[in-house]
């Protein structure tokens, strides 16, 4: 049903900030029965597709983080405990959303005899032979999985974020709280080029 002249064809490839994206950007793919198929890269530059945001996001998330009712309120419903909220509000909270090569597992060891006290969320099947309940200094919680704008405020909230994928990552960045992007493991570890290509894009130390 697809015919030259009336057909829109787009291939949405993935997210980089890698140089070469932005000479491919809108570049177009030739067929000999006259179709062609437009590739479009999300990006970090205006030579990219850039990033899709909500209009207002920034605003919601500044209101969300300079009001601590609402926050605890958004805790409490994700089904943490009275221990795990003092946790927090002595001390801090992580949020982790990771693949499972992830070293969690070193992280609640680490975060069980440090001083300060932490709140951990793990959303459900993630790190799933970690226990909930108290550790030392931490408290973890198992979370239900929630819709992009729910975990949002779960961001927003947090005072340290571990995600993975591109969306969370995104997500992540625009929540302007300090995170680990557990980039995803790829063959050759083409994973690392995307990774130092951002690192270098954002010229962050």
């Amino acid at each position: 049903r697809m015919t030259p002249g009336k057909t829109l064809w787009i291939n949405l490839e993935y997210l980089s900030a890698e140089g070469w994206v932005e000479g491919c950007h809108a570049l177009p793919s030739l067929r000999s029965d006259g179709l062609h198929a437009n590739f479009f890269f999300p990006g970090f530059t205006a030579q990219t597709g850039g990033l899709i945001k909500e209009s207002g996001l920034l605003a919601a998330r500044d209101a969300w983080q300079s009001d601590r009712a609402r926050q605890v309120q958004w805790v409490k419903s994700l089904g943490v405990p009275t221990e795990g909220l003092q946790a927090w509000l002595s001390g801090r909270l992580i949020s982790a959303f990771c693949y499972p090569q992830a070293p969690l597992q070193a992280l609640v060891a680490q975060l069980t005899s440090y001083p300060t006290p932490t709140l951990l969320l793990l959303p459900q099947g993630i790190g799933i032979d970690i226990p909930e309940g108290q550790h030392g200094n931490l408290h973890i919680t198992r979370i239900p999985f929630t819709s992009q704008s729910e975990y949002d405020q779960t961001l927003w909230t947090a005072d340290f974020n571990i995600v993975r994928g591109e969306d969370s990552f995104v997500r992540a960045l625009w929540a302007a709280r300090p995170c680990i992007w557990h980039i995803y493991p790829q063959t050759e570890d083409t994973h690392l080029i995307k990774l130092e290509a951002w690192l270098a894009r954002t010229a962050l130390p």
